[in-house]
């Protein structure tokens, strides 16, 4: 990521977006909390900071790293500003990412980052608020965002939040409700786990169903906005939406082609390609056998099903 250097004004500005955004949805899981109250405790103006968003990720959280990107990219530039970039550690808090394993490390690089950025602001001559300013400012105007956790869901609220995970399926749901699911299944990997037990625990015939409920990839459907929306969220993300003519018709044939020899649509999660990978991968894959693209249809449910929860949890 390239970021231009960032002096005071930036580092300033920096500050008051950390100051001033709300706090990530989720709720941390339970070693992620121990990890960054433990981390935090020598210090008891950060530990009030963390405790009073409830330890909910400033530097961590999903949709943090472009935050973090930048602060790294500042602090390892802080040598044009006559600073010395060796102390704040970037370099090493990067590799420490790269690294992380599990939420207890992730707890830790969590405060280590708040340190650093607090360190580096106060040498920029940044104005800087104590620790103990930040905690009040949370508790007063970003009380931590409570949401309902999967695992404290009633039976319909679980399958009215999670039945359109697997495309028309919500019986995956139903059945991943039935586990007694826990804490760890508050976040989206958790669930994901429990969902993906359900699917591939079933008989082959409901996996065939689950694939048959997925639309062709800018198929009828697509043309006529009867997509589920994240269907259509999916398939705009790679530029379906927006085929030539000419890209339509090739498109149209190798769906028509695919379904006649497999008996179901060609599935592929779209957001992890794009228009060009996603056409080159329809020809790679419409002469494999039909047990083998059964196979690999079933784990591209499951990596769609993981990008549709990671949009409602943590």
């Amino acid at each position: 990521m390239s970021v231009a250097p960032i002096g005071r004004i930036a580092a300033a500005a920096m500050l008051v977006f950390a100051l001033a955004a709300p706090p990530a949805l989720a709720t941390a899981i339970p070693a992620f909390r121990h990890s960054v109250a433990e981390s935090a405790a020598a210090d008891p103006a950060l530990a009030a900071f963390y405790r009073g968003r409830d330890y909910e990720p400033l530097w961590t959280g999903e949709g943090a790293a472009p935050r973090r990107e930048a602060l790294l990219t500042a602090l390892s530039q802080a040598d044009a500003h006559g600073l010395p970039s060796r102390r704040y550690g970037a370099e090493d808090i990067a590799a420490a990412f790269r690294a992380a394993r599990g939420e207890a490390e992730i707890g830790r690089l969590e405060v280590r980052v708040t340190r650093a950025f607090l360190d580096y602001a106060r040498e920029q001559g940044a104005w800087l608020a104590t620790r103990g300013q930040i905690a009040a400012h949370w508790a007063a105007h970003h009380p931590p965002a409570r949401r309902e956790r999967p695992s404290a869901m009633s039976r319909a609220a679980f399958v009215r939040r999670f039945g359109g995970v697997f495309e028309h399926s919500p019986w995956i749901a139903e059945r991943a409700f039935d586990l007694e699911l826990g804490p760890a299944h508050d976040r989206a990997t958790g669930l994901h786990n429990a969902l993906c037990r359900m699917f591939r625990s079933a008989a082959e015939a409901e996996r065939l169903g689950v694939l048959t409920a997925h639309p062709d990839l800018a198929g009828k459907l697509a043309q006529a906005k009867r997509l589920t929306a994240e269907s259509t969220h999916e398939q705009a993300s790679a530029g379906l939406d927006a085929l030539t003519d000419a890209e339509r018709d090739r498109l149209s044939a190798m769906n028509a082609t695919y379904v006649a020899k497999h008996g179901f649509p060609f599935i592929i999660a779209v957001r992890d390609n794009t228009k060009a990978s996603i056409m080159a991968a329809f020809a790679a894959r419409i002469d494999n056998d039909r047990a083998t693209e059964f196979a690999t249809a079933c784990a591209q449910v499951e990596r769609i099903a993981l990008h549709r929860l990671k949009d409602l949890l943590p």
